[in-house]
């Protein structure tokens, strides 16, 4: 069984990582895969890369805007990313009543929270028409970390904020509060969740070690998307066994199947998504004034994905119900 060490840069990927640790499927496909969650706080970006170059890390979940900036800049890591197993953003803009559409939130206050959701926040904006950077809007920003969608939920209560970009379940508690979810914010095209991040020459290395991880991956959404009653009970048991969790059933249960809902069953990235992930890597680093030349598709090879697909993997997968 080949040791693999990866990290995890977001909580947002725990639904399909911890599954996929519980149900032991990496082992199914002769991985033995030590990961853990390192946030950004914990870990920069320097290190990583470090850590990446001197083989201490062998893959990311994650880092979706990384690639870009690294690729851009001379000298730096070449990331690749081979897999994508979402490509949609499942926040959305809750807002006061009196708010309709996107365009009526010029001059308002939104509060949004951390790196990557503050940069999806303005490319909605941005293709209304609404320029951030110019004052047309102001953020209320919230780091990363804790109960950050309460204290963006209470702001919105409050009258603090004029509209939250809440994760799922807090849309669902902003909308009983009487606010209202701006539906066509939801499920913005954007590279999103648990990707598959290597190093260039890792991949040439041990191409057969990178065929394996996708399909782990792909079984593991499969398992997700075919046994959904299964793995609510086993991530409400593990919510549970936190200590200081408590799980609300209803709000859990809405949480889990938006998720469900954006996993890719065959893992490719969109052409959107590329596109929309790559204008919010040249906004979040104006330091970078190449990036903007570079070709998104650059830091993406699906040739395994495809040589995958193309075997039947997938297909034969999802006929399978036991």
């Amino acid at each position: 069984m080949e040791k693999i060490v990866a990290c995890q840069r977001s909580k947002t990927h725990d639904i399909l990582i911890n599954i996929m640790r519980e149900k032991e499927i990496w082992a199914k496909f002769d991985i033995d895969l030590e990961g853990r969650y390192i946030p950004s706080g914990e870990m920069d970006h320097d290190t990583v890369d470090q850590h990446m170059k001197e083989g201490k890390l062998n893959l990311i979940f994650g880092y979706h805007h990384i690639p870009y900036v690294a690729r851009a800049k001379k000298g730096a890591v070449q990331y690749i990313c081979v897999a994508s197993i979402s490509n949609k953003c499942p926040d959305v803009l809750c807002v006061k009543p009196s708010i309709k559409s996107v365009k009526d939130l010029r001059g308002k206050r939104i509060a949004v929270q951390g790196y990557h959701p503050r940069s999806s926040v303005w490319r909605i904006l941005m293709l209304e028409g609404i320029k951030v950077e110019d004052g047309e809007v102001e953020f209320i920003k919230r780091p990363a970390s804790g109960t950050v969608y309460e204290g963006m939920l209470e702001q919105l209560r409050k009258g603090e904020a004029d509209a939250a970009f809440l994760q799922p379940p807090f849309d669902m508690q902003a909308e009983e509060a009487g606010f209202v979810a701006l539906e066509e914010t939801r499920f913005l095209p954007n590279i999103m969740g648990a990707t598959l991040t290597m190093l260039g020459d890792f991949i040439k290395t041990h191409p057969a070690t990178v065929e394996k991880l996708i399909k782990a991956m792909i079984y593991g959404i499969w398992f997700l998307k075919t046994h959904p009653e299964e793995c609510l009970s086993i991530l409400t048991k593990l919510a549970r066994d936190n200590e200081g969790v408590k799980v609300d059933d209803k709000y859990f249960r809405y949480a889990f199947n938006r998720q469900i809902e954006i996993l890719e069953s065959r893992p490719y990235p969109t052409a959107l998504a590329i596109y929309h992930i790559h204008a919010q890597a040249v906004y979040l680093h104006p330091e970078i004034p190449n990036l903007k030349d570079l070709n998104p598709v650059s830091v993406w090879d699906t040739r395994c994905m495809r040589e995958i697909e193309d075997s039947g993997f997938i297909e034969d997968l999802y006929a399978t119900r036991v």
